[in-house]
């Protein structure tokens, strides 16, 4: 099964598209490049936990209300 496409709406960049990087496979050979990984991550702030995603062009993190699929 291949991963999804997702759309972004970065700040800095517009319109984004790429695959989430937790959909990838594992097999080098398929990897995508990095220009269109969208890389997400859970951090820990004061406020609690959140969620947020890199945007491929720019690296600038954003909420990932920001992304959808395409």
């Amino acid at each position: 099964m291949s991963p999804e496409k997702y759309v972004l709406n970065c700040p800095r960049c517009g319109r984004v598209e790429g695959l989430i990087e937790s959909d990838i496979e594992d097999d080098p050979d398929s990897l995508p490049e990095a220009e269109h990984v969208i890389a997400e991550e859970v951090v820990r702030t004061a406020s609690g936990t959140h969620a947020r995603i890199r945007c491929p062009r720019c690296g600038s993190w954003i909420g990932p209300d920001r992304a959808g699929p395409a």
